[in-house]
C-alpha cells in the first residue's frame, strides 16, 4: 500500500514553462517567494543530477528532530546514537553497511531536497535511524535501502495485513501514520498494540 505524499507546485522560474512540484514538507513554514525559489532549486538539482553541499533557500530555519531519532532513543536510551559508528555499536549492524545508508542519505538530500533547516548530514543520519528502526525492529515498511537490508539479513519476505496494524504514537505526524510491526519467533508480524511488541 503506497502512501500518497502531498505536493506543492510552483511556476517554473528558469528554463521553460510549466510547474515544479515538491513534497509539502520540503517547503513548510517558508514564505511563498522562498518556497518557490527552494522548489525550483530542488527540481533543478534533481533534473541535472547536481550534488552540491550548498544550502537550499530557507535552510537557515530551525528544524525539528526526526520521529525516527526519537523512536531510536526511546528504544536504545537517550544517550545512544549520534553517529554512524555509535549506531553500529548500539545495534550490532555492520558499520560499513550503515555508512552506505548514510552516504545514500547525503546523496538523496543533495539531489532530491530535504526539510527546511536540515543539513545533508542530519538528513542522512535520520535516514540511518529510520533504516535501523524499520529493518531491524519492524516499525513501518522499509521504503529505502532494501538491498542493504537484505544483504544484512534484516529484511525478509513478509505478508502485510493493513487491517491489523496499529499506529505508534511517536510516528503520528500531521495526520500521517506509520505502520508498526514486531518480530516474533524470528518472523516479522503485525501487532495490534505497541504493548504487544
Amino acid at each position: 500500500m503506497k502512501r500518497k505524499v502531498p505536493y506543492r507546485c510552483f511556476p517554473r522560474d528558469i528554463g521553460g514553462s510549466g510547474e515544479v512540484c515538491v513534497p509539502k514538507k520540503y517547503v513548510h513554514g517558508l514564505s511563498d517567494d522562498v518556497a518557490r525559489e527552494r522548489a525550483n532549486e530542488i527540481v533543478r538539482r534533481r533534473e541535472k543530477g547536481v550534488k552540491t553541499a550548498k544550502p537550499l533557500p530557507g535552510d537557515d530555519l530551525p528544524t525539528k528532530k526526526s520521529s525516527w531519532v526519537k523512536l531510536y532513543k526511546e528504544t536504545y536510551g537517550k544517550d545512544s546514537g549520534g553517529s554512524v559508528e555509535k549506531i553500529s555499536e548500539d545495534t550490532g549492524i555492520d558499520y560499513d553497511l550503515l555508512d552506505e545508508v548514510y552516504a545514500r542519505g547525503v546523496g538523496a538530500s543533495r539531489t532530491s531536497g530535504h526539510r527546511p533547516g536540515a543539513t545533508d548530514y542530519s538528513w542522512a543520519l535520520a535516514r540511518v535511524y529510520a533504516f535501523v528502526m524499520k529493518a531491524m525492529h519492524g516499525y513501518s515498511p522499509l521504503n529505502h535501502d532494501q538491498d542493504l537490508a537484505r544483504e544484512a539479513g534484516l529484511l525478509d519476505d513478509r505478508e502485510e495485513n493493513p487491517a491489523s496494524r496499529e499506529i505508534h504514537p511517536l510516528l503520528l505526524v500531521g495526520g500521517v501514520a506509520a505502520l508498526v510491526f514486531a518480530r516474533r519467533n524470528g518472523r516479522r508480524q503485525s501487532v495490534r498494540t505497541v504493548e504487544d511488541a
